[in-house]
């Protein structure tokens, strides 16, 4: 199984959907690293000579339930009433505060997708390891750590969440998880007696799984501003 980008056909049909019918429209899209759409949207855009005033793509730079809390902002933006430019600025300005970890039950579906370099994910698989994953700034898939185990790499990624804790930066934290609920649910234990409060546990979307691979576990977090 595979996900695959709306074709040309689709996103014209969409855009003319949308003409005439709202004020504004807004696309966050899924890090353009990992996926050819927002491409082709702001492609299809450019073609149809379409305002900025109109319409604006953003392009995430995250996935799976990281790219969930900015379209939940965007939602709290819109709904209290912002600007449209307003709203498009405090996003892009958001999304560098936005981090995710996901530790790996098994790293072929990342490797196929290309989540992950390949060369790396052989390198991993080689050694037996578990791997942590992220995403860098640009928005594309990165190792940053390996365990023996996937409870350890669970151990390891909440050290680093507790890093954010202590320094008081944690603005919102979720959990998400593909077919591991119990794990979801053991790991929220584990880190609310840390001092981290999970928001919510979400289940991964059929698209995350195919790519995630059976089993994985994420956590997803704001954080607040620093002082300057």
């Amino acid at each position: 199984m595979s996900t695959a980008q709306p074709n040309i056909k689709t996103v014209d049909a969409l855009l003319s959907f949308l003409e005439g019918k709202y004020d504004h429209v807004l696309v966050i899209s899924v890090a353009a690293k990992l996926s050819g759409t927002y491409q082709l949207i702001t492609q299809r855009i450019k073609e149809k000579q379409l305002s900025s005033n109109w319409i604006q793509v953003i392009d995430s730079k995250l996935n799976s339930i990281a790219q969930g809390l900015l379209v939940k902002r965007a939602v709290e933006l819109v709904e209290a009433d912002k600007s449209f430019e307003t709203v498009v600025n405090e996003l892009q300005s958001l999304r560098e505060r936005i981090f995710i970890y996901v530790a790996v039950a098994d790293l072929d579906p990342m490797i196929q997708s290309g989540r992950i370099p390949q060369f790396l994910g052989k390198i991993a698989q080689k050694a037996s390891v578990h791997p942590i994953v992220s995403l860098n700034e640009e928005g594309d898939g990165k190792l940053i750590g390996a365990s023996l185990s996937q409870k350890q790499s669970l151990k390891k990624i909440t050290k680093k969440v507790s890093g954010f804790a202590n320094k008081q930066r944690l603005e919102a934290v979720y959990v998400t998880h593909v077919f591991n609920e119990q794990a979801a649910l053991d790991w929220k234990t584990s880190l609310n007696a840390r001092a981290i409060p999970v928001d919510a546990i979400v289940e991964s979307s059929a698209a995350i799984a195919i790519s995630a691979g059976q089993s994985s576990l994420a956590i997803a977090g704001v954080l607040k501003e620093e002082e300057k």
